[in-house]
């Protein structure tokens, strides 16, 4: 992706849906580690997306769960991604720092950084 369109992109989804859960938001972790197309189509698979459906319309970028960008996506998640054992909600690791949720940002039940379910998630 270009990297005005990308640039573009990422303020788009930030119009569309401001967030800081870094640790339980699939659209947020995805967009914050540099997936915005996947972001994208997660978000516009929720809501309303003005912005981003401007952007899309403008670079003309494949929107959609069939394509490389969210395929890229999907392995970050697999890596990363953590269900919650109380709700199964994902939460995620930081790819940079390792830091993983004490809690649930979905149900608020604790989550132990400790605990195999992390270890198992993020041995692959």
């Amino acid at each position: 992706m270009h990297p005005a369109a990308k640039a573009a992109l990422d303020a788009a989804i930030e119009a569309d849906h401001p967030c800081s859960d870094n640790f339980g938001c699939d659209i947020e972790v995805a967009r914050a580690n540099g997936f915005a197309e996947a972001a994208a189509t997660l978000l516009t698979g929720a809501t309303e997306t003005p912005h981003v459906n401007a952007v899309a319309e403008r670079y003309s970028f494949a929107n959609g769960y069939h394509t490389r960008a969210f395929d890229r996506w999907v392995a970050f998640h697999r890596k990363y991604g953590v269900a919650c054992p109380a709700c199964e909600a994902f939460m995620y690791t930081d790819p940079d720092t390792g830091d993983k949720a004490s809690y649930c940002t979905n149900c608020r039940a604790p989550m132990d950084p400790d605990n195999d379910y992390y270890a198992e998630a993020n041995a692959s």
